[in-house]
């Protein structure tokens, strides 16, 4: 099976679920602003395969797997089939390893920013509200004790 047919079968499997469920396909369609203001830089690849409608696919799946083979055969002629498919599935952990680790740095960095946002500790109502504030007589800042 060539690695084209399988991205053919990703693409119409990915697309077939967009189309069943539509919170999925705006979810993974391209938009700028999204990508921007959530960094959701998924949508950069997701997007591609999705497609509007029925005609859209299937154009796109015969002008890409017509090409596909061409392609194949020319990049990766060179390179022995498990090569191949081990570069493919070590890229592919590489870039999930990666965007768990960002998730987990990206929560840590709102968890610390959301700590530093508490205001300093509120006194006491019995500690007459000066808590820690007494000089070495035991003054709080009022009245002198005679």
């Amino acid at each position: 099976m060539s690695l084209t047919l399988i991205f053919v079968i990703i693409t119409v499997a990915a697309s077939l679920a967009a189309w069943q469920n539509h919170s999925l396909m705006s979810k993974w369609i391209f938009n700028p602003y999204q990508v921007w203001h959530r960094k959701e830089y998924f949508r950069f690849i997701s997007s591609g395969f999705i497609h509007k409608d029925t005609l859209h696919l299937l154009l796109n799946m015969f002008v890409f797997y017509m090409f596909g083979d061409i392609v194949e055969s020319i990049f990766l002629a060179s390179f022995p089939a498990g090569l191949v498919i081990y570069w493919a599935w070590n890229n592919s952990l590489s870039i999930l390893q990666q965007t768990v680790i960002m998730r987990r740095a990206r929560k840590a960095d709102e968890r610390k920013k959301a700590g530093s946002r508490i205001g300093p500790a509120k006194t006491s109502p019995a500690s007459g509200g000066n808590a820690g504030n007494s000089d070495a007589g035991g003054n709080t800042g009022g009245k002198k004790k005679k």
